[in-house]
């Protein structure tokens, strides 16, 4: 489970916001397989179209406030956000084509990028929207 602090603000109320989303889902994903593993297809193709949906809303966003502003490292922060883009498509069309997705695959993955996106990559950017 990821606890949302001050070390993960980037200073941004609506990004902050939406990082704070991200983290909930992540942590309601993890805790509905714990409290119903008989569901857990269900809730793993659930998770995955809601966190696809809800990244794409995210990265576009953040991408626009990030150009508005010529942000200096605008490129690779937009490579990575594809790169997480094209994680998730793979494991929903991986899970589309009924080849395994482990949850703990998911769990792993989901919160290694997450803190490692928001701690680091975007970081870089505090201060400046």
């Amino acid at each position: 489970m990821i606890e949302w602090d001050e070390t993960f603000s980037v200073g941004n109320n609506n990004i902050d916001e939406q990082h704070q989303k991200l983290i909930s889902i992540i942590n309601d994903f993890q805790k509905k397989i714990v409290a119903n593993p008989e569901k857990e297809v269900e809730i793993l193709q659930e998770t995955l179209d809601h966190l696809f949906d809800y990244v794409q809303y995210h990265f576009d966003l953040e991408e626009d406030l990030l150009s508005g502003i010529h942000y200096s490292h605008l490129e690779s922060h937009i490579a990575q956000h594809q790169e997480i883009r094209d994680h998730l498509q793979n494991m929903k069309i991986r899970f589309i084509n009924k080849q395994m997705v482990l949850t703990l695959e998911m769990v792993i993955f989901l919160q290694e990028w997450l803190v490692e996106h928001i701690l680091g990559t975007d970081m870089k950017y505090k201060g400046l929207l």
